[in-house]
């Protein structure tokens, strides 16, 4: 029986989840090479940086090679970690934004906005966008986290696709001010 590891969804889940064909592709990559090659990374017992490369080890029967950080860390140390390992992976710009974004949401994350968007490489202001796309409607917001697109209307009443979180944001922001403009007169009865 391969040793498997509780997941901390809190890091590990700063950055998404392989779909089905990445996750076979990896699982194919493992048994090709004869093995892991990249170990899963554990802080205070758990996976923050490999659920996927676990899932694989497990369905094929292979041991993990498995790196445990300094369980000193703190939070926001760790999570830096995340984001280096992630690096290689090809995390869309969206994704990135959205990741950005769910990291800043949480609250261990005691980083400033400022400095949380520049250890992602993004700007300020788009990371306010995507937190605003979050709190107004979070399934579109993890549909954009997991690398889809979403449906919008636009300007001429056509609905189209997009993952671009400043047209969202955009679109959004009018559909709030137009809800807030109707309730603006709208009445009660007593």
């Amino acid at each position: 029986m391969i040793k498997t590891y509780p997941i901390n969804e809190d890091l590990a889940g700063l950055v998404p989840m392989a779909n089905e064909a990445e996750q076979l592709i990896l699982k194919n990559e493992i048994k090709e090479e004869n093995g892991l090659l990249l170990p899963v990374v554990l802080w205070r017992g758990h996976i923050i940086d490999g659920r996927c490369r676990q899932k694989a080890c497990v369905e094929l029967g292979i041991e993990m090679i498995i790196e445990e950080l300094d369980p000193n860390l703190n939070y926001d140390e760790v999570a830096r970690k995340v984001k280096g390992y992630n690096s290689r992976r090809n995390l869309t710009p969206t994704q990135k934004v959205m990741a950005a974004c769910r990291q800043s949401l949480k609250p261990s994350c005691k980083l400033p906005t400022v400095e949380l968007a520049k250890t992602w490489g993004i700007g300020r202001d788009i990371l306010s966008n995507a937190r605003f796309i979050y709190s107004v409607n979070p399934d579109m917001a993890e549909t954009l986290f997991n690398g889809g697109s979403v449906e919008i209307i636009d300007a001429n009443g056509r609905a189209k696709l997009t993952n671009k979180v400043t047209t969202i944001y955009a679109y959004l922001k009018k559909l709030s001010e137009a809800v807030e403009e109707d309730n603006q007169y709208a009445w009660q009865e007593d």
